[in-house]
């Protein structure tokens, strides 16, 4: 396994005791038994839902923080 590299993000809220975590992955497994597999949609849907919820949240007022991650090596070992 090599390095895995994740992002996160917190829109402060007014408590930060209290939070809410939205989460996405950009990896897919690649490659598996010689054949490519196809990770574009996977990917692509679900990193482009998180940046369209975080460019409409972080103007907007919250009662606790808003964590946005974007985790990677979520497929790491199923290949």
């Amino acid at each position: 396994m090599g390095t895995i590299n994740n992002v996160v993000g917190i829109i402060k809220g007014k408590d930060s005791k209290k939070a809410v975590v939205i989460s996405a992955h950009p990896d897919h497994i690649g490659y598996q038994d010689g054949k490519i597999i196809r990770g574009g949609l996977d990917n692509t849907s679900d990193m482009s839902a998180l940046i369209k919820i975080d460019n409409n949240l972080k103007e907007k007022p919250f009662d606790m923080d808003i964590v946005i991650c974007a985790f990677n090596g979520e497929e790491e070992g199923l290949a």
